[in-house]
């Protein structure tokens, strides 16, 4: 007898969104940002999500994180049907689900130390004593390699340091998914390549599950396992990194893959472990 594949961590069938623009008293403009999406990303896998500016790639990831609700589909997370769920039961799941923003330091409040920032979602959540609260924070500095003190502020951070904490500040609700919206840009070399692998070493410690939108192909294919091709609001292609460099089957990838300006791309792989 043939065992049966183990079920997705998330899957999504037929999602549409249309945004509207415009004030209420002039003309209205519609866009299609989603047009029936088809994706699935299994569980400790890493997911790149690529695709020209406007495709759709944050509005997926926005739906996905149940931040925003798509007009039409379904989303599957931990064999859950997400849009099914009562308000209250969603609330309860969205933790499980964490986004990493290109730009930290907007992401993480200015004013609070790093300690609070790590603090904050837990009692949000209400969980945790104070004293367990401030040992888990202590944790996931560790977890991070965020040696600096608990009284320093964002502001006071280099930006690796405050790509650190938004990390470990995704991780104190312990999520099965992260969604990394291009999270290396900004960083100089060496240092992306640091959170790079922090990122690997989490995903293997912790069971984590990315999600990672990005422009940069040369990442992708050292970071992640499978891609996903986006293009006016539709997954064009999806195939292991391995497969969709070497044989691209659709237009738009093919697109994507082009060299640019007459120079090949470059290797990342030297600053990964």
């Amino acid at each position: 007898m043939t065992s049966l594949a183990p079920e997705p961590l998330l899957r999504t069938q037929g999602l549409t969104k249309t945004h509207s623009q415009g004030r209420w008293w002039e003309k209205r403009f519609h866009s299609q940002a989603l047009n029936g999406v088809e994706l699935t990303l299994d569980k400790g896998k890493t997911l790149a999500l690529v695709g020209k500016s406007g495709s759709g790639k944050t509005t997926l990831a926005m739906c996905v994180a149940m931040l925003d609700k798509p007009d039409a589909g379904k989303i599957w997370f931990e064999g859950r049907d997400v849009l099914s769920l009562a308000k209250a039961q969603r609330a309860l799941l969205r933790p499980r689900i964490q986004l990493i923003f290109q730009d930290s330091a907007a992401a993480l409040p200015g004013r609070f130390s790093v300690a609070q920032i790590l603090e904050e979602p837990l009692v949000i959540q209400h969980r945790y004593s104070a004293k367990e609260r401030s040992a888990l924070v202590l944790d996931l500095m560790a977890k991070v390699g965020l040696g600096t003190g608990l009284a320093i502020r964002p502001h006071q951070l280099s930006g690796g340091q405050r790509q650190r904490l938004a990390i470990a500040r995704s991780l104190a609700l312990q999520p099965s998914l992260l969604i990394l919206d291009e999270p290396f840009v900004g960083l100089d070399f060496s240092i992306r390549g640091q959170i790079v692998n922090l990122l690997l070493a989490l995903q293997e410690d912790l069971s984590l599950t990315y999600l990672y939108i990005s422009h940069d192909l040369d990442l992708v294919r050292c970071f992640c396992d499978d891609v996903a091709v986006m293009d006016r609001g539709k997954i064009v292609e999806q195939a292991s990194v391995t497969e969709l460099f070497r044989t691209p089957n659709q237009a738009e990838t093919k697109a994507l893959l082009a060299p640019r300006g007459g120079h090949s791309r470059t290797d990342n792989s030297e600053w990964l472990r």
